[in-house]
């Protein structure tokens, strides 16, 4: 996570067959999503890199690399994606994830996995009758009765 790489999938490609429409098209919308929907401002240089992976085919969607100038903007935009749920049609079914190495994206599903067992352990043992730190009693104006 390191880079200021994430993608951008899946997304409507531009249809043309002029290469610099296309690129035009992908910075526009790249443009519009930032500034409009993530109310993140880029300028000109922010965007210094932007490519689709995989072959171009009818019907497939391919998710777009998009890799920004500096990692403090990759930040910026990382941490407003939550904001594409209230956002036009247009935008709402765009999904933006960190670019990870295989290796990085095995080591998160591993430490996913740990995670999720142990709160299903977690949550099995106080169903079992253990009330610890589940619970807390406060009793309030006891009376002592005395015998005479």
């Amino acid at each position: 996570m390191g880079s200021g790489f994430c993608y951008l999938c899946p997304l409507q490609e531009i249809d043309s067959e002029i290469v610099d429409d296309r690129k035009s098209g992908d910075a526009l919308f790249v443009h519009e999503l930032c500034n409009d929907i993530l109310k993140i401002p880029l300028q000109s240089g922010d965007v210094e890199k932007m490519f689709w992976l995989g072959r171009r085919e009818d019907g497939k969607e391919r998710p777009l690399l998009v890799r920004f100038s500096s990692e403090e903007k990759k930040k910026s935009v990382m941490s407003r994606v939550k904001e594409l749920k209230g956002a036009p049609k247009r935008y709402r079914k765009i999904c933006i994830v960190h670019d990870l190495t295989p290796r990085q994206r095995e080591v998160i599903k591993e430490l996913r996995r740990k995670a999720l067992n142990e709160l299903e352990r977690d949550k099995d043992e106080n169903e079992g009758g253990s009330t610890e730190g589940n619970y807390r009693i406060i009793v309030i104006g006891q009376q002592t009765l005395k015998s005479n």
